[in-house]
C-alpha cells in the first residue's frame, strides 16, 4: 500500500482572488516539496467564484481542482465566513481527472449520462467526488450514473440560493448551472458515512400534487397549507420570514425500502407551493419530521465511525464534510459544535467541508447511490491498494 499526504489551508482577502491565492500558496506550502495529485476548494458565497477559481489555476497550475461556492466553508475549527478553504491531497500513485458538463441544468438527463461514460473510461475510477446546481435540475439520474462506480460523495452546494443557482467548479471550468466532478484512480480510498438527526412526528401527508421541482399538494391543500395545521400558523404566513426560512428544518421522510429519504424545501412560494432541490413524485406518504441538536451530533459520530470502517486498514489523511445547511440553523447558537465533535471523533485528522443543500453518496460497490437532504456526510482519504 502506497503512502499518501495532505495539506490545507484558509484565506481571506478583500476579494476572492486574494483570499484563493493565499490559500492555495498557504496549502502548498504546507505540503512541502511534494507535487499535489488532486485540490479540493470551498469558497464563501459574497466573493466572486469565478475569480477565485482563476487564482487556484494560477497558483496550482496543471493540478485538477474541484469544488464550489457555499454560504460558508468549513475546517475542523469551525465556520469560516468570507473565506476560501483549500485541501491538496499527494500521492506519487494517485491520479485525478476533471469532469463537467455545463448543461446539466438545460439537460440533467445529458449530463448524468456523460458523467456515466466518464466514470466507466479508463484509467479505472475508484471513487469519485461530485456538485451539480443546488436550485435547478434535476440530481436523480446522478444516482443511475454512480452505478459505475464503488464509491462516491457529493451534493448540491447551497452557495447563495437567494440567486437561485450556484457555483461548482472542476478543472480549470466552472459556472453556475454545471455539474463538476473529480474522478479518483490508483492508490487511494474513500471511506464515506451519513448521518441524520430528524425524528418522525407522526403527521403523515400524502403528496397529492407535483409540478417538477415543486410540491403543489399535501393531503388536498396546498404545503403551507398542511405546515399550518400541523404548527398551528396561518397558510400565509409560511411565505414569508420568519417561517419561510425555518420551513426547511421540518423536511418530509419518505419511506424507500428500509431507507428514509429526507426531502427539505429551499423555498417556500407566495402560492403555497414548495419548491424542493430533490423532485417528490405524487403519491408518496410523506412524513413531517423535526430535528435534534443531541440526535445530529449522535448521527455525526455514526458517520464517521462508517467512513472509518470503509477506509478498512487505511489512516485517513484528510476528511472531506458536507453538511446540509439545515444544520447551521439547528446549531445558530453553538456554530462550532458540529466540527468539534467530528474532530473529537477523529482524534484530529484535517477536516474540511462546507454547507450543501444535498448529499449525493455511495458507501460501497454493495449499496446503491443516495440522495437525500437534511444529512451529514463524512468522506475520509486514505491509501489504497490500486486494486
Amino acid at each position: 500500500m502506497s503512502s499518501i499526504t495532505a495539506a490545507w489551508a484558509v484565506g481571506q482577502g478583500l476579494d476572492g482572488r486574494e483570499a484563493a491565492q493565499t490559500a492555495a500558496q498557504k496549502a502548498l506550502s504546507a505540503l512541502g516539496a511534494t507535487r499535489p495529485a488532486f485540490g479540493l476548494a470551498f469558497v464563501s458565497e459574497e466573493y466572486v467564484i469565478a475569480d477565485a477559481l482563476g487564482s487556484l489555476t494560477d497558483v496550482l497550475g496543471s493540478t485538477p481542482v474541484w469544488g464550489f461556492g457555499t454560504s460558508c466553508p468549513l475546517t475542523a475549527g469551525g465556520e469560516h465566513p468570507r473565506s476560501v478553504v483549500v485541501g491538496l491531497i499527494a500521492g506519487s500513485e494517485v491520479k485525478a481527472r476533471p469532469f463537467w458538463a455545463a448543461d446539466y441544468v438545460q439537460d440533467s438527463d445529458a449530463a448524468a449520462a456523460a458523467l456515466a461514460q466518464a466514470l466507466q473510461t479508463a484509467p479505472p475510477v475508484v471513487a469519485a467526488l461530485l456538485a451539480c446546481d443546488g436550485v435547478r435540475g434535476d440530481p436523480t439520474p446522478l444516482t443511475g450514473a454512480l452505478d459505475a462506480v464503488g464509491l462516491a460523495a457529493g451534493c448540491q452546494p447551497d452557495g447563495d440560493i437567494r440567486l437561485g443557482k450556484t457555483f461548482q467548479f472542476a478543472g480549470t471550468s466552472g459556472a453556475f448551472g454545471g455539474l463538476g466532478a473529480l474522478l479518483l484512480s490508483g492508490k487511494i480510498k474513500l471511506g464515506v458515512g451519513l448521518g441524520h438527526g430528524w425524528t418522525d412526528v407522526g403527521v403523515h401527508l400524502p403528496v397529492t400534487q407535483t409540478r417538477g421541482s415543486w410540491i403543489q399538494g399535501l393531503d388536498g391543500v396546498s404545503p403551507a397549507e398542511a405546515y399550518g395545521r400541523a404548527f398551528g400558523y396561518p397558510a400565509r404566513q409560511w411565505g414569508f420570514p420568519p417561517l419561510k426560512d425555518l420551513a426547511r428544518l421540518y423536511p418530509l421522510g419518505i419511506a424507500h425500502g428500509e431507507q428514509m429519504l429526507l426531502r427539505a424545501p429551499v423555498h417556500v412560494e407566495v402560492d403555497g407551493s414548495f419548491r424542493m432541490s430533490i423532485p417528490v413524485a405524487e403519491g408518496d406518504v410523506a412524513r413531517l419530521m423535526v430535528g435534534n441538536p443531541a440526535g445530529c451530533l449522535t448521527a455525526a459520530r455514526t458517520a464517521v465511525k462508517d467512513a472509518r470502517k470503509g477506509l478498512g486498514k487505511s489512516k485517513p489523511v484528510l476528511g472531506l464534510v458536507l453538511v446540509d445547511r439545515a444544520w447551521r440553523q439547528l446549531f445558530e447558537l453553538t456554530p462550532g459544535q458540529i466540527m468539534e465533535t467530528l474532530s473529537a471523533e477523529l482524534d484530529g485528522v484535517p477536516l474540511i467541508g462546507a454547507y450543501t443543500l444535498a448529499q449525493i453518496a455511495r458507501h460501497s460497490a454493495k449499496t446503491a447511490p443516495v440522495l437525500q437532504n437534511q444529512h451529514l456526510m463524512v468522506a475520509l482519504f486514505g491509501a489504497g491498494s490500486g486494486e
